[in-house]
C-alpha cells in the first residue's frame, strides 16, 4: 500500500488504525472501528498492504475479536502470503546452496533476512522476491553459478554490461513451476552516489553466517521451525548464506525505505520489529555508519516516517545526531530523486551524472542511456519492422520527456508509428545504398 495514496483525505485515518494495532502498547479508542463496515475496510487495507497475518497476530495478541468477514478476508490473504513464503524459502535453500557449491559468499537482505529471523511465521511478512548481495568482483561468477542452476535472466537491463558496473542489481528467474524472481544485488542501493559514498565491503563488515537446512513450515509435531539458525562455525555440508550486523541491516532497510519514498507501511514496520527483536543493538554504530557512507538523511527520513506511525521506537539522540551530521548538496539531490526514477528517467539520468565520480564513468554511463542494447528497446518498443531500433529510440525519448508528450503521442499513435515506421524504412535504404557505395564504390 503507498502512503502518498494512504495520505490523502479520510485513508490517513486507515493507517493510523493499521499502525495503532500494529504497534506496542495499548490500543487508542480512535482505532477500533465502530462498524462492520468500518472493520471490513480495516481488513481491505491490510491485505493491500501485505499486513494481514500481522493484523491477525495483532487482534490475537489484544485479545480482540474481528467480525467474521474481515477475519475471513484476513486469513485467505494471510494463508496465501504462507505459502507463497514457504516457497520462496525453500527455493532461497536451493538457491543459496548453488553458490556455495561454485564458492560464492552470499548476504540475505530485506525479506530473505527478516523471515525466519525476526518473524516467527511465515505468514506475518510478505515478500515478492528474494534479494540477495554478492561482492561486487563476484557479480559474474554468482551469474553463471546461478544460469548453470536452471535460472533466467529476467527484464533486460539497458545493455548486457549495465550490471555490475552501473545498475545495483540482475534480476533472474529461478526455473519453473511456480519460478521466484531473485533480485541479486552487487552493491546494497540503487543510487550510483552510493557507489562512491560506500564502500564494496560496508555491508560485510561484521556479518554473521546462517544455516538455511530449515524452512519455514511446521514440523511433524506442529511446532513452529524457525528459518536461520546462526552457529559460530560454518556449516560445510548445508546451504549457509551470510546476515549483516543487526545495525547494518537496520541501515540497509532504513535507507532502502527512504530511497522508495517511504512508500510502504510494511517497510516502516520492520524497522520497529528489528529494533525491538535486537538482543544487542549499538545506535553509536548507527550514527558512525550513517555518516560515513553519507546515508544521514535518508536514515532520518525513515526513521520519522516510522515514528510518525508507530511511535518513538529510537533514543531521542539518535534522530538529532543524525540530523547534525554533515552532509552535501548531492545527498540530498539524490534522496529526492531516488523515489521519482521510474517516472522521470531523464531526472534519474541527470542525477547520476551530477553525483557519480569519473569522467570515464560518466560517459561509459551516458553513452548506455543514449545507446541501449536491443533487449532493452525491445521490452518498450512491441513492434517489430524495418528500422525498428530508431522508432525504439524516438518513443523511448518520448516517455522520457514526460507524460503529456507520451499522452498526446499515444492519442495519435496511428498516424505517428506510421510515419515513425516509413523513416525507419528510409533509414534503413540509405544505409544500404550507403554501404553499396562504400563497397563498390
Amino acid at each position: 500500500m503507498n502512503l502518498n495514496e494512504l495520505n490523502r483525505g479520510p485513508t490517513e485515518e486507515t493507517t493510523r488504525r493499521l499502525a495503532a494495532w500494529l504497534a506496542d502498547g495499548p490500543l487508542p479508542a480512535l482505532a477500533q472501528p465502530g462498524s462492520g463496515e468500518a472493520w471490513e475496510g480495516l481488513a481491505r487495507a491490510a491485505v493491500e498492504a501485505g499486513l494481514a497475518g500481522l493484523l491477525l497476530a495483532a487482534a490475537a495478541r489484544r485479545g480482540a475479536s474481528l467480525p467474521e468477514a474481515g477475519a475471513r478476508r484476513l486469513r485467505w490473504a494471510a494463508a496465501g502470503v504462507a505459502a507463497d513464503n514457504v516457497h520462496s524459502m525453500r527455493v532461497l535453500s536451493s538457491v543459496v546452496a548453488a553458490l556455495n557449491r561454485a564458492a560464492v559468499p552470499v548476504m540475505l537482505l530485506k525479506g530473505a533476512a527478516l523471515n525466519g529471523s525476526v518473524y516467527d511465521r511465515p505468514d506475518l511478512r510478505p515478500m515478492t522476491d528474494l534479494d540477495l548481495l554478492v561482492r561486487f568482483n563476484d557479480a559474474e561468477r554468482a551469474v553463471a553459478a546461478l544460469e548453470a542452476a536452471g535460472c533466467r535472466r529476467g527484464r533486460p537491463l539497458m545493455r548486457d554490461d549495465f550490471f555490475p558496473r552501473y545498475y545495483y542489481e540482475l534480476e533472474l528467474l529461478t526455473p519453473p513451476p511456480r519460478a521466484v524472481r531473485i533480485d541479486l544485488h552487487a552493491r546494497p542501493f540503487r543510487p550510483l552516489r552510493t557507489a562512491a559514498t560506500m564502500p564494496l565491503d560496508a555491508l560485510w563488515d561484521g556479518a554473521a553466517v546462517v544455516s538455511l537446512a530449515r524452512v519455514p513450515g511446521r514440523s511433524a509435531d506442529g511446532a513452529e521451525e524457525r528459518t536461520l539458525t546462526a552457529d559460530a562455525g560454518a556449516f560445510p555440508r548445508e546451504p549457509h548464506a551470510y546476515l549483516p550486523s543487526s545495525e547494518s541491516t537496520f541501515i540497509h532497510l532504513a535507507a532502502h525505505a527512504a530511497f522508495h519514498g517511504c512508500d510502504r507501511l510494511i517497510w516502516l514496520h520492520d524497522l520497529t520489529v528489528w529494533v525491538r527483536r535486537q538482543a544487542e543493538f549499538d545506535w553509536e554504530v548507527v550514527v558512525t555508519r550513517c555518516r560515513d557512507w553519507r546515508l544521514s538523511p535518508a536514515v532520518l527520513q525513515a526513521l520519522v516516517c516510522a515514528q510518525r506511525w508507530f511511535g518513538e521506537f529510537v533514543p531521542p539522540g539518535v534522530t538529532a545526531a543524525l540530523a547534525r551530521a554533515t552532509v552535501c548538496w548531492r545527498d540530498r539531490f539524490v534522496l529526492r530523486q531516488a523515489p521519482r526514477d521510474a517516472s522521470r528517467p531523464f531526472m534519474h539520468l541527470a542525477t547520476d551524472l551530477l553525483t557519480m565520480r569519473g569522467l570515464r564513468a560518466r560517459m561509459g554511463y551516458l553513452s548506455a542511456y543514449v545507446l541501449p542494447g536491443a533487449g532493452h528497446l525491445g521490452e518498450q518498443y512491441r513492434f517489430r519492422h524495418p528500422g525498428w531500433r530508431l522508432a525504439a529510440l524516438a518513443w523511448r525519448g518520448v516517455r522520457g520527456s514526460g507524460g503529456a508528450a507520451a499522452a498526446a503521442l499515444l492519442a495519435a499513435r496511428g498516424g505517428v508509428f506510421a510515419v515513425v515506421r516509413g523513416l525507419g524504412h528510409v533509414a534503413q535504404r540509405s544505409i544500404v545504398a550507403l554501404r553499396t557505395v562504400v563497397v563498390w564504390g
